[in-house]
């Protein structure tokens, strides 16, 4: 790895994008055939919102040398704009060259609870999870509560509840999918279920304005 492309990257990760596109074209203008640079320069356009940018750079990186999570985020832009077959394309193409990074398991679960395949999304992020994929928990959260707001708005709250049930057992650390799981339960009219979420949540929630939300909540359930 250049010296310049590694400042690149690690300016993208600051979220210094104008640092970031000058070490990415300065490595670029080094060593025009270095991917990893086109692929980060393609990213800080798509950040900054320079779309065609971006879309023709990835699709340039990609046809050199393709890498699991340029194809990621080439998929990602796709979804934007509603290209979702492509997206999909490009998804499944990222999990055959590299199962073990986050993007095509986040991005594959975005797409599956688009299409409601809300089977497919749990598989997807579980699957990722136990691979060993780097999925924060601020992911995870986000998508599970549009599914089961989804489920909700469309009269599956018991489906809802299960869901989140589901969830909050497999990301059990996770205190925000716990009490998830317990409105979704209280939703659906499942009590006993509900209470017992909201019990759990109790040992993981500091003292302040939501755990005096959730005894206050238990109380009107016993």
């Amino acid at each position: 790895m250049t010296e310049h492309l590694e400042n690149g990257q690690n300016f993208l990760l600051d979220g210094n994008l104008d640092a970031a596109r000058a070490a990415f074209i300065t490595a670029l203008e080094e060593e025009p055939e270095n991917m990893g640079a086109r692929y980060g320069l393609a990213r800080v356009q798509a950040l900054s919102g320079e779309t065609e940018e971006a879309l023709a750079g990835y699709l340039e990186a990609i046809a050199a040398e393709p890498q699991a999570r340029g194809l990621a985020w080439y998929a990602e832009l796709k979804m934007l704009g509603e290209d979702i077959g492509d997206a999909a394309e490009r998804i499944e193409q990222a999990f055959e060259l590299d199962p073990d990074i986050a993007e095509p398991y986040l991005l594959g679960a975005e797409l599956a609870i688009r299409a409601k395949d809300y089977d497919r999304a749990d598989s997807l992020l579980r699957k990722g999870v136990r691979r060993g994929a780097e999925i924060g928990a601020a992911h995870v959260f986000s998508l599970y509560q549009r599914w089961v707001t989804q489920l909700v708005e469309n009269d599956e709250a018991a489906k809802a509840s299960e869901v989140s049930g589901r969830a909050a057992d497999f990301f059990g650390s996770d205190v925000s999918l716990m009490l998830l799981a317990a409105k979704a339960a209280e939703t659906a009219g499942h009590k006993e279920a509900a209470l017992e979420r909201y019990r759990d949540s109790l040992g993981k929630l500091p003292q302040g304005p939501l755990r005096i939300e959730v005894l206050e909540k238990i109380a009107t359930l016993v």
